[in-house]
């Protein structure tokens, strides 16, 4: 039975997930047994249908390798719903057989974490928590925003440590009691897939899918990735098209790498689009993680318009630029915050196709680069995030 003796932090997760398990395989590097995950289910690696996608997923890589892990329920088999979708059953059993010297939540959504966070209270165990949470994904009354301020500051005068994921995150911590000697970053973070790859490779497979597309070298290939769901408003994207010059309407495409409730919509439209400008529009649908790199070694622009309906943050941000990608997104996504001033990054009103209009504009006049973000996302890397934890789980008795 697992249970080392320099065991130190319980992390708990909902389930896993494709940008979190290398962080803590990285820390298993690090810290070799320090570290123990305890997911409440498992539902993710066994596959199934994903309501944003409209399809069902299995991620093709192995979430579940390079840490220990202990899966305390596995009769799930599909996305857990409401606060009761996870309960705290062998949580407290796990806790006394591994009597970690601290834990780490990643979330306040369901019953599982709330049964942790007593448990950790009752037995004086400290709580270190990171999590997307901030406080301007949502649109809120100014009765709703007190209520909420109030029930987080009990809350978190609870947790000794937090992990902030980035800019607007931190300011959450601080301005819900938190104190900055509390705080230590870990910023949202995926793999880098295009890392592995010399710049000749990039290019080859670059070139490699724009032939498949039909695209030449001229071509402005605008990309947005992820689920076709009103939140993320793609269709921006073709609104946007009456707004431009004819000078960059001929040498621009767009493709749609994703699935969602949207789709056909967005077909239709498009079919519209491509008629009338002569702007072709791409659906490879859903795409798994293997996979994604060529498609943003392609596009040159990705766009991530979405409205305030809770994108916290905005991860295909983090691998867009990881490929190079210049990158549009609206002032709603979490990540603008931090990236705002980077050079191939624009922020534009929610739902402004004229604004977006004008950002294609002027992003269009760089010329393509692998790697024009690589020394700003150290900081955002699978790398930095696990020094983060392990110099934590360092400080521990």
């Amino acid at each position: 039975m697992y249970s080392p003796k320099n065991m130190k932090l319980l992390v708990l997760e909902s389930h896993p997930i494709q940008y979190r398990a290398p962080v803590y395989a990285r820390v298993e590097q690090l810290c070799p047994g320090a570290l123990h995950v305890a997911y409440a289910s498992d539902y993710s690696v066994r596959g199934g249908r994903d309501p944003g996608f409209a399809t069902a997923v299995s991620w093709d890589g192995d979430l579940l390798a390079g840490y220990p892990f202990t899966v305390l329920n596995r009769h799930l088999t599909q996305p857990p719903v409401g606060w009761n979708g996870l309960d705290g059953r062998g949580l407290l059993a796990l806790i006394r057989r591994l009597r970690p010297k601290a834990i780490l939540l990643n979330s306040l959504n369901y019953r599982f974490d709330h049964v942790a966070y007593m448990i950790a209270l009752l037995h004086g165990i400290p709580i270190w928590m990171r999590c997307e949470t901030q406080d301007q994904a949502f649109s809120r009354s100014w009765l709703k925003d007190r209520l909420r301020h109030t029930y987080y500051r009990l809350l978190y005068a609870g947790i000794q440590q937090a992990f902030p994921i980035g800019e607007l995150n931190r300011q959450h911590w601080l301005r819900h009691g938190m104190k900055p000697m509390q705080l230590r970053a870990a910023h949202y973070c995926t793999p880098n897939r295009a890392a592995a790859l010399t710049i000749q490779q990039r290019q080859c497979r670059r070139e490699a899918l724009r032939q498949q597309l039909g695209l030449d070298a001229r071509c402005l290939l605008v990309g947005f990735f992820g689920k076709l769901i009103p939140k993320k408003d793609p269709m921006l994207l073709l609104e946007s098209l009456p707004l431009m010059p004819d000078s960059l309407r001929h040498r621009l495409a767009f493709v749609y790498v994703g699935s969602g409730a949207l789709q056909q919509e967005l077909q239709q439209e498009a079919a519209a689009v491509q008629l009338r400008y002569g702007v072709p529009v791409h659906f490879p649908g859903f795409v798994n993680q293997s996979g994604l790199v060529d498609w943003y070694l392609a596009a040159d622009v990705v766009v991530l318009p979405s409205q305030r309906a809770g994108e916290t943050w905005g991860l295909v941000v983090n691998e867009a630029m990881q490929a190079g990608c210049s990158v549009v997104v609206s002032e709603a996504v979490g990540c603008a915050a931090d990236f705002s001033a980077w050079q191939r990054f624009r922020t534009i009103p929610v739902g402004s196709a004229s604004s977006l209009a004008l950002a294609l504009m002027d992003l269009a006049q760089y010329p393509r680069s692998f790697d024009w973000a690589t020394e700003g996302l150290q900081a955002y890397s699978i790398e930095a995030a696990a020094q983060a934890f392990s110099a934590a789980i360092a400080e521990l008795p």
